[in-house]
């Protein structure tokens, strides 16, 4: 991915914190009249757009990162459910699972709140 400069990036650009902030938009929008349609991805997906790899990162993450990119990115503006909204935002954690797994070697990464 080519590097921006600082006054390009919109929302972020960090490899962790993009991921980690487009899954922080998980409890987004939690209201009644938004119990149909999920409209959660399009601003979570905002920061995926300047995500920049690590030199040396594992390929199998950044393949996976790669695909989850550009699914939530095609998801953006289309209408989904809650159901869908959901399954992408635990996509994302469990490549942060991995991430965890494959470079800093923890074992059984446990999430008991999502």
């Amino acid at each position: 991915m080519n590097r921006k400069t600082r006054k390009e990036i919109e929302f972020n650009n960090g490899f962790i914190t993009a991921l980690a902030l487009f899954y922080g938009h998980l409890h987004q929008f939690q209201h009644p009249r938004f119990e149909n349609d999920d409209l959660r991805i399009c601003p979570a997906s905002d920061h995926l757009f300047d995500i920049e790899y690590p030199e040396n990162i594992d390929n199998e993450i950044k393949e996976r990162i790669e695909k989850f990119r550009k699914k939530a990115l095609e998801m953006r503006y289309k209408t989904i459910s809650m159901k869908e909204g959901d399954e992408l935002f635990l996509e994302c954690l469990e490549i942060i699972k991995l991430i965890d797994k494959k470079c800093f070697k923890i074992k059984d990464v446990v999430v008991n709140y999502i």
